[in-house]
């Protein structure tokens, strides 16, 4: 018997909407693998949200750039893996400016690092000026 755990890739368009064909498939791994609901919604917003960033600020909305997203199961955790064409750059240590500030210069933004923070236990990033970014997000059992 194989010990090499399942792997999951899908490719989608840099057009908002598609990410909700990823959290469906993180939705069903998830599922398949008997993960907790709470735990289960928490890695699909925290997903769908990596790719609206992939899409936006990585493939600048162009839909000919593509975002990859490969979905890994191991005993006890799922990871998913959001791959944009490159082209952005993201601060893994974003820090969300002042929500108070926010309404003062009447530009809200910024909530998607502070939340993908907030959702997932683990969070990776390799990203470098030009460069695809890589964001990795892992839930624990």
């Amino acid at each position: 018997m194989s010990t090499k755990q399942p792997e999951i890739s899908i490719t989608i368009p840099s057009i908002f909407g598609y990410e909700e064909v990823i959290t469906e498939a993180v939705g069903s791994v998830a599922k398949i693998k008997k993960f907790p609901l709470e735990k289960t919604s928490k890695l699909k917003l925290a997903v769908a949200e990596a790719c609206i960033n992939s899409i936006e600020h990585g493939n600048q909305k162009d839909p000919d750039k593509k975002v990859v997203v490969t979905i890994r199961c191991e005993a006890d955790s799922i990871t998913a893996r959001i791959r944009d064409a490159g082209g952005g750059n993201i601060d893994p240590q974003h820090k969300m400016t002042d929500l108070k500030e926010q309404i003062q210069v009447k530009e809200i933004g910024g909530w998607g690092m502070f939340l993908i923070n907030e959702l997932v236990d683990k969070v990776e990033i390799d990203s470098a000026p030009g460069q695809p970014t890589t964001t990795t997000l892992t839930i624990n059992q």
